[in-house]
């Protein structure tokens, strides 16, 4: 082999992304956003990012999506990563990306919350970068992306279920209808206050492109111990969804969605 060939073969490795260990999911998480409003109420974290102007905990009555994080195969969620790329910058993510952000994450209507992304990056997307690769661009992508291809209000409004509508939600029969409609079980939890509220369900992807839903651990379909399976769902603070954010929403139309 020549020099110059060896040098090629060199950087080629020296710029592959990292791969998953075998087992290993994604975990998509969707948050219930009045929920997370209420939540920021009492913390004073993420009110910020309910809204600046009064009523600033109004918040429409439907799943946002919250974030993706890394999973071993054992089902526990992977923190603490270092993480091997230049990390997050604003001008990483372009206008369209942006916009998809603010239609579908907790920062809706906030505008260009550079800080929210950062949190989201620091949190979790770090993670996700070590350990496959994926780029804040990508990462964010795939978050919006995954949040529209599956849609859990569309799925349980057609099915009858629809969060906005009722008082309080069976998570065994929620999971029942979203598992018949994607050909996968997901998990919930309820809110860490409480305990008595539905506050995220949650699915598992394929750490593998084209990072397409997937079974998830044994362990993470494990009932939350602390968690009953009958909850109340928070509606008092739902609003309405912007003309620009209505695509991400077609729960949000008159039934059927179109």
């Amino acid at each position: 082999m020549s020099i110059f060939a060896v040098i090629v073969l060199m950087g080629v490795l020296s710029t592959c992304t990292a791969a998953p260990a075998d087992g290993d999911v994604l975990i998509m998480r969707y948050a219930w956003a009045p929920i997370f409003c209420f939540a920021g109420s009492a913390n004073g974290v993420p009110k910020n990012y309910c809204g600046l102007e009064p009523p600033a905990l109004q918040r429409f009555t439907t799943h946002r999506a919250a974030r993706i994080s890394y999973s071993s195969d054992s089902g526990g969620e992977t923190g603490n990563c270092t993480d091997p790329t230049a990390g997050f910058n604003s001008s990483d993510l372009s206008f369209a990306v942006r916009s998809a952000l603010e239609c579908t994450t907790n920062s809706y209507n906030i505008g260009n919350d550079d800080s929210y992304w950062q949190f989201l990056w620091n949190d979790t997307g770090k993670c996700v970068a070590e350990k496959i690769g994926l780029p804040p661009k990508r990462y964010f992508w795939l978050l919006t992306n995954t949040f529209k291809r599956y849609d859990v209000d569309s799925v349980l409004k057609q099915a009858g279920y629809d969060f906005a509508k009722i008082k309080e939600v069976n998570a065994t029969k929620a999971l029942d209808i979203l598992q018949d409609a994607f050909g996968y079980r997901g998990s919930y939890t309820c809110d860490s206050g409480s305990r008595t509220k539905w506050s995220t369900v949650n699915f598992c992807l394929s750490a593998l492109p084209p990072y397409r839903m997937t079974h998830c651990p044994a362990r993470m379909l494990e009932p939350p111990r602390r968690c009953p399976t009958t909850l109340l769902i928070d509606t008092e603070r739902g609003g309405h969804v912007s003309d620009k954010c209505i695509p991400y929403y077609p729960s949000a139309l008159p039934f059927p969605p179109f």
